[in-house]
């Protein structure tokens, strides 16, 4: 991985399969609404943005929220449910 000024972060090589797991963690005092909250993405292919939000109980379109590709799929399950400031609330 690299950090390109103004490109964020790439892989030095091209891939056209690979297996992604991130860890994040929410902001500890949650301000805003929708796309407001902690708001930032994975870019993937040059095409792609994986959504990186907190969107536990908040009102967002759902494909831009947390795990979706944005703007393009929902994800199959809401990676925030449970979560408080990261961590499991069970």
């Amino acid at each position: 991985m690299t950090v390109t000024k103004g490109g964020g972060i790439k892989t030095k090589q091209q891939f056209g399969n690979f297996q992604l797991h991130i860890e994040w963690r929410t902001p500890s005092k949650v301000v805003g609404e929708g796309q407001g909250r902690g708001n930032s993405g994975i870019f993937m292919q040059e095409t792609y943005e994986l959504q990186v939000l907190d969107s536990y109980e908040s009102k967002t379109y759902s494909n831009g929220q947390a795990g979706s590709f944005y703007k393009q799929r929902i994800p199959l399950v809401n990676p925030t449910k449970g979560l408080v400031n990261g961590r499991p609330t069970m």
